[in-house]
């Protein structure tokens, strides 16, 4: 593997909750990164089987990494709204997100031929033109799909929580927009927002 080859991670998250919007972090780092240092314990987990003082302390250092050291790590991340997944569905605006994160780090140079690409789950890209493979619970595996997890769930989870302060009767400060007893009891109780995903609550 050549010392400069960049490996890139993609994730989403964002798939399942009633209300905000879906969001896709493109990750990109050298080969020759240690991405372990960013873990506690220098072990991978799936950004939701880590706390959240735990996430939000990854997002803060490798944000402080990247300023030091701006060409051996990037990424890009791109959410779609309520109003476009109700209009294009999910998995169009999973893929309409990936796609402009890509274009993003295009715009870098950061691509090449020799680049190499993971993603996880069932995510896939076309017309990417370098090696790219498809990892089943990748975000547990491979750090550069673990780290796009954390990324973008501390920006969505953030996002929602702006978003509460707008509309305080859904308690998404806590719920991040999932379909929680609770949260289906405030949609009874105040009907649903502007962020709700209509197709979602049919």
């Amino acid at each position: 593997m050549k010392a400069s080859r960049r490996i890139f991670g993609i994730d989403e998250v964002g798939r399942g909750p009633i209300a905000g919007p879906v969001t896709v972090c493109v990750f990109s780092a050298k080969s020759t990164v240690d991405l372990l240092q960013f873990f506690p314990n220098r072990k991978l987990k799936d950004s939701k089987k880590l706390t959240k003082a735990m996430r939000n302390n990854i997002y803060k250092t490798i944000r402080e990494y990247r300023k030091l050291n701006k060409d051996d790590l990037d990424w890009s991340i791109v959410s779609k709204s309520a109003r476009y997944i109700d209009s294009f569905g999910i998995n169009h605006s999973i893929n309409a997100c990936i796609k402009e994160a890509i274009r993003n780090l295009k715009k870098k140079k950061l691509f090449t031929s020799d680049s190499l690409l993971y993603l996880d789950g069932g995510l896939f890209v076309k017309n990417i033109y370098c090696e790219q493979e498809t990892i089943i619970k990748g975000d547990e595996k491979i750090p550069q799909i673990a780290l796009a997890s954390i990324l973008a769930k501390v920006t969505r989870d953030t996002h929602m929580s702006r978003l509460s302060l707008k509309y305080d009767n859904y308690a998404w400060e806590k719920n991040v927009g999932y379909g929680t007893k609770e949260h289906y009891m405030y949609i009874k109780k105040f009907d649903i927002s502007k962020e709700h995903r209509k197709t979602y609550l049919k």
